[in-house]
């Protein structure tokens, strides 16, 4: 390691402790003074389990290994180094970079460059004990990793298939959770149903609102009674939903036509009620989990009220 990058570890280190309370920066120092003595911090391991499940490899070792994306990319042959550079550089920075902007000629890696470090921050976040709780976000929030192009069409064959052929090689994410049953158009489904994995290509489909992909005709249930979509459309309004934990809430949603499509899927439950809307539209099943209307079967168990 030569000076430079030294110095700029002492500073790193040096700034990380002027800016630590007392008791953060004894941990600093008992991690320091192991890591001196024989090259490895218990303590640093112990406050890392804290938060997750298990400790995130490097980004080199998750390009690099079989079990991660290796068998992608012929163990990191095929990632071009200079893109092994700047992920190195994106993701030894801690949280120093809120957004990535990736340029330049066509057929250079922009788009797999831009899939494994995508992949690399949702197996993190996969890590971790209990997302929401680390971000401070709500238990019945969810995190979304959206792909997004000029039309819903590319968004979906381009970067959004790519990703899921990614995950499908991987080892370590086939054990952490499960994939569509369609086979021609499957998609990810990481392990708790806290995180989604979807594509757009308009700003209602990421927006943090509610965006309902239903036909017009479908009754909700609204804190003023059942409506048809259609009569309120346009309007917010308080929609009643489960929480993944079975309670039913409160949600205020904007009712929009978001598009006109050309197949919709229709199902009629043992009641005689029918759900009709688009193939990609989720369905929330018994045990919390979510399923898109095409993935849908007979012996599947809705969550209904």
């Amino acid at each position: 390691m030569d000076d430079v990058a030294c110095n700029d570890i002492l500073d790193r280190i040096r700034g990380i402790y002027s800016s630590s309370t007392p008791e953060e920066k004894s941990y600093l120092r008992k991690i320091l003074e192991e890591i001196s003595d024989t090259g490895h911090s218990p303590t640093y391991e112990q406050i890392w389990l804290e938060d997750f499940k298990e400790i995130p490899v490097t980004i080199d070792t998750f390009i690099e290994s079989e079990t991660y994306l290796g068998k992608t990319n012929r163990c990191g042959k095929a990632v071009y180094p200079f893109w092994r550079k700047e992920l190195r550089r994106m993701f030894d920075a801690g949280n120093k970079y809120h957004e990535w902007v990736l340029t330049g000629a066509t057929r250079i890696g922009k788009s797999s460059t831009a899939i494994t470090g995508t992949a690399y921050m949702l197996y993190r976040l996969m890590c971790l004990r209990d997302p929401q709780k680390f971000f401070g976000k709500k238990d019945i929030s969810k995190f979304s990793i959206l792909f997004f192009n000029i039309t819903k069409d590319l968004a979906k064959g381009v970067a959004f298939r790519e990703f899921n052929d990614t995950l499908k090689a991987s080892p370590w994410f086939n054990a952490h959770g499960t994939f569509s049953r369609s086979d021609r158009d499957f998609y990810y489904i990481p392990e708790g149903g806290k995180i989604v994995i979807d594509y757009g290509s308009d700003a209602s489909h990421a927006l943090g609102q509610q965006v309902f992909c239903l036909v017009g005709t479908t009754e909700i249930y609204t804190s003023d009674g059942i409506y048809q979509l259609k009569d309120l459309e346009g309007s917010m309004h308080s929609i009643l939903q489960y929480s993944d934990h079975g309670d039913i809430f409160e949600s205020k949603a904007l009712v929009k036509k978001t598009r006109y499509a050309s197949s919709t899927i229709r199902l009629t439950l043992e009641d005689g009620s029918i759900i009709e809307g688009t193939p990609d539209h989720r369905i929330m099943m018994s045990d919390g989990t979510y399923k898109r209307l095409q993935d849908i079967s007979e012996n599947d168990d809705l969550l209904t009220v």
